[in-house]
């Protein structure tokens, strides 16, 4: 099976060779728009013939935001720099999202914009790091978690037991 959303400029392939009368296709995952179609190629092993859908149409994604480091479930030090790292992309035209890149955590608020940032968190605890990628209609989110631990109280400080 083949796939084109440039009305028939670029196909791309959906599967590989398949003796197989049916194929479900995963529409979330495939660009969209107003003139796809889809094609069926078939040989014998020496003759080879397609058939295409009519026209049709699906929904134009937004922009997928990717968050590629940390890893969800980071448990990260207080007082330590985290770096995020992230992206976006847009199925449609095939291409990254480098600059429309805001992040934000549940418990600091606004971290700042771009593809890498340092971040120290404020408070202890678990964060909902989130990254927005893209602009207008088109944005896309994702979110990691990152548990922030405070480091355990030093043994013969201020207070400690008197011999």
């Amino acid at each position: 099976m083949r796939y084109t959303h440039t009305d028939g400029e670029r196909w791309s392939r959906l599967g590989w060779r398949t003796d197989s009368r049916a194929a479900e296709v995963d529409f979330a995952q495939l660009p969209g728009g107003d003139r796809l179609r889809l094609a069926v190629v078939a040989t014998d092993g020496v003759n080879t013939t397609m058939a295409e859908s009519p026209t049709f149409r699906v929904v134009v994604k937004p922009c997928r935001a990717m968050i590629l480091a940390p890893e969800d479930g980071a448990t990260v030090a207080a007082g330590g720099t985290v770096l995020l790292r992230g992206q976006g992309y847009y199925l449609e035209e095939v291409r990254p999202e480098t600059e429309a890149l805001a992040w934000n955590s549940s418990q600091d608020g606004d971290l700042g914009l771009g593809m890498l940032l340092g971040w120290s968190p404020c408070a202890g605890g678990e964060h909902r790091v989130t990254l927005v990628a893209g602009t207008g209609g088109r944005q896309g989110t994702t979110e990691i978690t990152v548990r922030v631990h405070e480091p355990a109280p030093s043994a013969g400080g201020a207070g400690g037991a008197s011999a």
